[in-house]
């Protein structure tokens, strides 16, 4: 009997502590894996690729109507790399000149026009 209460007192706490992280950050959810369902992002969270250097998050990007953007990258060092951009609207690819700045080289609209930037 000893064992079922220790047991249960554990598992409430788990509980606790998953429901304080999903009420405090929004999206503790994010982390756990559930086979063949999506997870749903919101502004402010962040994603990495297991295996790969790369990370995601999603943003509102004012320069575009404060649409929401995923903004990819690699990590490390951004300076002459790439990332990407995509929304509900269009997907961009940008050039990092450093690791603040980036410009647009090519831009594309969903079923719609695309163009490369100079």
């Amino acid at each position: 009997m000893r064992h079922l209460a220790i047991s249960a007192a554990f598992a409430a706490g788990l509980l606790a502590s998953w429901l304080f992280m999903t009420v405090s950050h929004g999206s503790a959810h994010a982390a756990v894996r559930v086979p063949n369902r999506a997870v749903v992002l919101s502004v402010g969270d962040r994603f990495r690729v297991e295996d790969a250097p790369l990370g995601c998050r999603v943003t509102r990007v004012r320069e575009f109507g404060s649409r929401v953007f995923v903004d990819c990258r690699r990590g490390g060092l951004l300076t002459g790399s790439f990332g990407t951009l995509i929304s509900e609207r269009e997907a961009m690819i940008v050039h990092f000149r450093n690791a603040r700045t980036a410009k647009v080289v090519f831009q594309a609209e969903h079923e719609g026009r695309s163009q490369a930037c100079h």
